[in-house]
């Protein structure tokens, strides 16, 4: 399906690492444990968690961050799952899309969405990478309901890539959290249409 591809993509800093995720800055500050008096995510730090969302107890926030850890290493596999279902979608073959763009900007993206579940911060070349992608995709002629399909099929991917990461046992944990990805794939969605 796809022969060997640069990982490099118009976007894509080729001198960074690929995967920058799991190499955390030793010297970046460690994200605060819920406590019900603080009301503080352990993986979103300073978010306020409302009434709806439970506070994760330790084993939990420790469990989770685990489980984004080993989602961010595999991130190539997310990549080809990705490149997989939009392939499935049919509406990408008639592209003019390179492929080397495809699966560099599926890289990032994951990469971006991972890092937003995690509440880590963005790094330059991530930040504001769905409007570029929204305008690029335009320019190149895909059509926004093709782009729309296609910027969906991330909450399934990450959803499949917890499930794999998290192991059995892992649903109370992902359902713990299902709201908070779905609002960030959402918002996602919402910036690339900008």
């Amino acid at each position: 399906m796809h022969s060997a591809m640069s990982p490099d993509g118009p976007d894509r800093d080729p001198e960074r690492p690929r995967n920058s995720l799991v190499e955390a800055d030793s010297d970046a500050e460690a994200a605060p444990r819920p406590t019900p008096e603080t009301g503080v995510s352990a993986m979103s730090p300073g978010r306020n968690v409302s009434e709806h969302e439970p506070v994760p107890d330790g084993a939990d926030a420790e469990a989770w961050a685990r489980t984004l850890a080993l989602l961010a290493a595999d991130r190539e596999a997310l990549v080809d799952d990705f490149l997989r279902r939009l392939d499935g979608l049919g509406g990408y073959r008639e592209r003019t899309v390179p492929d080397t763009d495809l699966r560099a900007t599926a890289s990032d993206t994951l990469d971006m969405l991972i890092r937003q579940i995690a509440g880590q911060p963005l790094p330059a070349h991530l930040v504001g990478l769905p409007v570029r992608l929204g305008r690029r995709r335009a320019r190149q002629g895909v059509a926004r309901e093709r782009l729309l399909e296609a910027v969906r099929l991330d909450f399934r991917v990450l959803w499949a890539g917890l499930a794999r990461a998290g192991g059995a046992g892992s649903a109370d944990v992902l359902v713990q959290h299902a709201e908070e990805i779905l609002t960030i794939v959402e918002r996602y969605i919402g910036d690339v249409q900008v």
